[in-house]
């Protein structure tokens, strides 16, 4: 089958999901993954996806996490984090230890049991926001903690990956020197980051407006 004709057929199906969820008045989420699952193992959609569709698909995610990122503000954000860090904590460690446990059950191997932790430890943060806006719940105070958990569970996440896969790899030894140096390259990292969104980004409003020309700009 044709990448276009690939495509065309994903994009019928998303349309039946959402005719679906709105007859049924489900999210549209579980409609995609259900239609989904079902012309796959019917034969209609490919197991494997063409290059294509993979490259279109991340390009979408992107897009859609630049439309989360400037209808978020920084501040409101960061007053969150000392809300919901309990939920994305506890919202971190439970599917990592499940999915660690599960894991070694049926594999009974430390390198493969470390990724499939690492992977259940991961929240969708697209797939969240597009089921809180398809029920309008999206400005709400609960969607707000929903989200920011969302966003520190996955920021955990990469802090984890940035530590753990490269000694599970073999890239890096596990020495004390060793997963010192890579947690201290993923907390600088974040921390850069956080300073730049908080402060450089709103640069009207944050102490940057003390800048010349650059207090007159908004990078939101």
């Amino acid at each position: 089958m044709h990448d276009i004709a690939v495509l065309a057929l994903i994009w019928t199906t998303v349309f039946l999901a959402s005719y679906l969820a709105h007859k049924t008045r489900l999210t549209p989420v579980l409609w995609y993954l259900f239609c989904g699952t079902l012309f796959v193992n019917l034969g209609f959609l490919p197991e494997v996806l063409p290059i294509f569709i993979i490259d279109f698909a991340e390009l979408g995610i992107i897009v859609i996490m630049f439309a989360l990122g400037f209808e978020e503000d920084t501040s409101n954000f960061l007053q969150g984090i000392k809300r919901s860090w309990g939920i994305a904590l506890f919202g971190a460690i439970t599917p990592f230890v499940i999915g660690y446990s599960m894991a070694s059950i049926f594999w009974d191997d430390p390198n493969t049991s470390l990724f499939c932790a690492l992977a259940m430890t991961a929240t969708a943060v697209s797939l969240t926001m597009v089921s809180l806006k398809s029920e309008g719940l999206s400005n709400t105070p609960a969607a707000t903690g929903i989200m920011t958990s969302a966003v520190l569970d996955d920021i955990a996440s990469l802090a984890l990956v940035a530590i753990l896969v490269p000694i599970a790899t073999g890239e890096a030894q596990l020495s004390m020197d060793g997963i010192l140096l890579i947690l201290g390259k993923a907390v600088a990292f974040f921390a850069i980051v956080t300073l730049m969104g908080g402060w450089l980004f709103p640069a009207s409003q944050g102490m940057a407006q003390k800048i010349p020309v650059l207090g007159k700009l908004n990078l939101r």
